[in-house]
Formats: C-alpha cells, structure tokens, sequence
C-alpha cells in the first residue's frame, strides 16, 4: 500500500508529521499536570507556568510551519486580506495602549504579545492541517485533543485518590496543572461534547459507541463531582444553538446521549463518591445549599465593568488585570464581550469578534452535510466560544490554545465534507470556505 504524501513544489513532507504540532498542543495539558504531579498549584503559580508552556508549544508550532513545512514553497497565509488586516488593527490597538493607558501594567505588553502569537500557531495550523484534507489521518489528529482531555481526567483521579481533593480555605484555587479548579473545565468540557457527538453518530451497541459513551460519562462525573457550572451551561448551550443546524434525527441522537451519559455519571458520583471536603466541589451539594444559583459575583462585576468601559469606549484602557482597577480580587471579567471591550474599546471588540463570527457562522452551516468527527469538532469549538460568556476562556493563554485548535480543525473538517458534497446551498458555502481560508488542492487519499 503507497503512503499519501503532501506534495510541495519540491519535495514531499510525510502526513506523520502532523502528529506534531498537534500531539504539542493536546499534550500541554498533560504537561501542566505533570509539572505538579504529586501537589496541588496555586492559581499565581499556575498562571505562570501555563503562559510559559503555550508560549513554547506556540512557538514551535509556527516554527514548525515556517522551517520544515513552508521552507521549500515559501509562506502563505490562508486566511483573506481583511482578516489580516483586522488582526492588525486589533494589535495596534493593544500595544498603542502602552503609551496612552491610564493603569499602564506590564500585562499589556504581555498579553498583546500573546495574542500575536495565537494568531501565528491558528495561521500555521490551518495552513497545516489543510494539506491533509481528503486524508484519513485528519480524522485520527482529531481525536488528540479529547483524548488529552480524558486523559487529564485520569491523572486528576489519580491525584485525588492519593492526596485527597484540595480542604483548604482556597481549596478551589488549588487543581493539579491549573491552579483553579474552574479552570479545569477548559479541558473536560469541549472533549465531553466530543466523545457525545461521537457516541450518538455509532450505532447502538457497536463497540465505538460503547466507548465513546463511556469517555463522556467519565469526563460528565468530573465536571459534576467539581462543580464546574459553567461547563455545563457552556454544553448546554451548544446543545441549542446547533439543534437547527443539523439533521432532526441526528440532533435527538446527540441529546439522547448527552441525557444518558450525564445521568449515568450524575448517578455514580452522587451514590459511589465520598462527598469532597472543599464546599465548592460536588454539583449536588451546591445546588442543595444554594450556591449553584447564585452568579459568584459575576453579575456584579459585570455591572462595574461598564463604568469602567464607558471610561475609554473607543480604544479601551488595555489588557491590565481587572484587580487593579476595580475592588476584585480576579484578573478578568469571565465575559469574552465585556472583556473584549475592556481591552481594545468597542472598536477593538467589534474587530475581534467580526474575526470570529464569520468563520463560526460557515461551520454551523456546514454541519447538516459533515461527518460526525467534524461536528463533534466544531461543537467543541463553539462550546469553547459559549464557555467565554461565563468565563476566561478567551483571558488565560491555555483556553485560548484550545480554541485555536478545536477550530482549525473543524474548520478543516468541515471544509473537507464540503468537498464530498458540492452542490446547491453547500457547493455555495464550499466556495464560500474556499475563499475565506485559500485552501490549497487536497491531498489524495491513500492509494491501496
């Protein structure tokens, strides 16, 4: 049997070697766990060591890109003029806050940097990963990122088990790898909604549906035994706002997944798992003392905010952590709108959200005629961007790399079940795709 190659204009690149920029970017969780294996992080800690390690798998990934992978064609940017353009805008934005911030903080600097720096590794993925379309191994790349998560999962289980969930005052700002057990949900819940998608996709009692069932019910116990609110709201609402995109059948499919792997999991940490010391853990607990229904002060910083945004509203104050600004102990908003135009003003939040709209806007369009890996990918990315409403996913480094990854691969997923099916409405979104990202021709699967 030949091996499909990607084929530059001299020479070839084996499709082996996507494994890794991708394998980088699902194991960094992994890696964050294994910096503190054996002890729980602090959030200060945390933060710091995650900035450090996207920072390297960021860097390398584009290296990656520019060396072996562009070295003999020359670089190309897939993305359209106007994208690069508005990225642009946004990053003058960003550091122009420097010289003009009124609570200048070396976090701007950081986190501009930041932002140029995702931007690259989203670049050199789709660029990447576009080269595999028609290729069978752009399915199996799209298992890394919920198999890290299952994985985190096992570790977390593992560090329980030994040392016991965090009893402290601060215990929810004590988690292996993360520093806040909040934080954990940036991981479990896109690769939760993964492993649902794929289990409504198999037929009942195949083994893949099995399985998937499975990693979803343990990745559901997680989230549930955590507490983690925002996760499920974030699932839920993928849940709705894709149901109109997708075929009725394959919609009652999915929700009847979800509702069984979510009781079978609720079930077992409910009757089978000792109650964590830590009062912020244990879903159940919180809902009987209250504390799931309260908004854990969002709703009243949310309302701050505004003041402070209407303050500066063109370009904003800068990315400075919001502590030093208003009385709150946190760093940001967890609100990816208010956030944004805290940042970069209301022009700058306009641009980076016009960035993100488009493209999200083409995947749910896409989904009807997709294959099941491709909408279980673009359901964690949107998942992820439903996420930001409640939390820091678009903030802190980590959650932003999982963003990234979880779309360019749907995006070239779904590009890729645009061209089985080109004709009427999806030949138009196909064309549509085609322009926005300049894909290049596909590479030919793999002849026996």
């Amino acid at each position: 049997m030949k091996t499909a190659q990607i084929t530059q204009r001299e020479g070839t690149i084996d499709p082996g070697f996507l494994f890794l920029p991708i394998g980088l970017a699902a194991f960094a969780p992994i890696a964050s766990v294994l910096t503190w294996w054996q002890g729980y992080a602090d959030a200060h800690s945390a933060l710091e060591a995650s900035l450090r390690l996207v920072l390297m798998v960021e860097v390398v990934v584009v290296l990656l890109w520019l060396v072996p992978f562009r070295s003999q064609q020359g670089i190309r940017l897939p993305v359209p003029p106007i994208a690069l353009a508005m990225s642009f805008a946004l990053l003058a934005i960003g550091y122009s806050r420097i010289f003009v911030s009124p609570d200048w903080s070396g976090a701007i600097v950081i986190r501009t940097t930041g932002w140029l720096f995702h931007g690259l590794f989203l670049i050199a993925l789709i660029d990447m990963l576009s080269s595999l379309r028609g290729h069978r191994l752009l399915s199996i790349l799209a298992l890394a990122m919920p198999l890290s998560g299952l994985a985190y999962v096992a570790m977390m289980a593992a560090e329980f088990s030994t040392l016991g969930p965090p009893s402290g005052a601060l215990c929810t700002f004590e988690s292996t790898g993360f520093g806040n057990v909040r934080w954990t949900g940036h991981v479990v819940a896109p690769a939760m909604i993964v492993f649902f998608f794929l289990a409504s996709a198999r037929e009942v009692g195949t083994p893949g549906r099995t399985a998937a069932f499975l990693a979803a019910a343990c990745l559901s116990a997680f989230l549930f035994y955590t507490g983690t609110r925002a996760a499920w709201m974030s699932v839920a609402v993928t849940v709705i706002v894709m149901a109109p995109f997708l075929p009725i059948k394959r919609a009652l499919s999915f929700g009847a997944s979800m509702i069984a792997a979510a009781g079978v999991s609720a079930a077992v940490v409910y009757f089978l798992l000792p109650v964590p010391e830590c009062g912020t853990y244990d879903m159940f607990r919180r809902v009987a003392t209250g504390d799931a229904m309260e908004s854990s002060g969002r709703v009243e910083v949310w309302l701050g905010s505004i003041t402070h945004i209407l303050e500066y509203p063109i370009f904003g104050r800068g990315p400075v952590p919001l502590s030093e600004v208003m009385d709150w102990p946190l760093m940001q908003l967890h609100n990816g709108l208010l956030q944004a135009a805290w940042d970069w003003g209301l022009v700058g939040a306009a641009l980076f959200w016009l960035l993100i709209a488009p493209p999200a806007l083409m995947l749910a369009l896409s989904l009807r005629k997709a294959q099941p890996i491709a909408i279980a990918s673009a359901a964690a990315f949107l998942s992820l961007l439903a996420y930001s409403m409640l939390d820091g996913i678009l903030f802190h480094h980590f959650p932003v790399m999982f963003v990234l990854t979880y779309g360019a691969m749907a995006w070239v997923l779904c590009a890729r079940s645009a061209d089985a099916t080109d004709t009427g409405s999806n030949g138009v979104l196909k064309a549509k795709m085609e322009r926005w990202m300049k894909a290049k021709r596909p590479v030919q699967a793999p002849a026996e």
